[in-house]
């Protein structure tokens, strides 16, 4: 059991097992979208492992995709990928605002724009 998993406050949780059919199916479309958003951070959780954070996060059913921001859970389970896809560009953009959030309160920044 590995109890060092370390879970962000945004992030993707993958919650599969090596015997799990669906689990496998989806592996590669989810490598290509950690590919596509190399920013996200996804976390892949074996439950079988895990059984301890799989109760934390009630998980009964496998795959589950437990997606985290802002306090905020939305869980997926299955295999659709029109909706994990979705999910995957919506944590992006929360990313991505953050990310531009914080350069525009860069003092640094502020100061090059304002010397003219």
């Amino acid at each position: 059991m590995n109890n060092e998993i370390k879970i962000p406050e945004t992030c993707i949780l993958k919650f599969e097992a090596k015997w799990c059919g669906p689990c496998k199916t989806i592996k590669p479309f989810i490598d290509d979208l950690k590919e596509k958003y190399p920013d996200l951070k996804v976390i892949t959780i074996d439950a079988d492992e895990n059984p301890d954070i799989c109760a934390t996060y009630k998980i009964s059913k496998l795959p589950t995709f437990v997606f985290k921001q802002n306090g905020r859970r939305r869980d997926l389970i299955g295999i659709d990928k029109t909706l994990i896809s979705t999910e995957f560009e919506n944590i992006n953009k929360h990313i991505a605002n953050q990310i531009k959030d914080q350069t525009s309160n860069d003092p640094k920044r502020t100061n090059a724009h304002n010397n003219t």
